[in-house]
């Protein structure tokens, strides 16, 4: 896959990478966040709330149409929102 097939326009930022949190964090971010560590070929791992991770523990695996939607973010909302 190509560098630019993972990007976006933000409406703020301009062009930017793709990042994917859920609907929770990206209102009230203020909160616990889970996701894997960020690495080399991802360094805006996906990441989700307590109340999304007890669902998932709960079902064992994502599901459609379960409690947790999820947003795209860019990568510099993403890190504005996590920090």
């Amino acid at each position: 896959m190509s560098e630019a097939t993972h990007q976006i326009d933000c409406n703020k930022h301009g062009p930017a990478f793709k990042a994917y949190v859920c609907k929770h964090l990206a209102e009230n971010p203020k909160q616990e966040w889970f996701s894997r560590d960020p690495e080399e070929g991802n360094r805006w791992p996906d990441a989700w709330c307590s109340v999304c991770d007890a669902e998932f523990l709960a079902e064992g695996e994502w599901k459609e149409g379960n409690h947790c939607p999820i947003l795209l973010l860019c990568h510099h909302c993403y890190e504005a929102k996590r920090s």
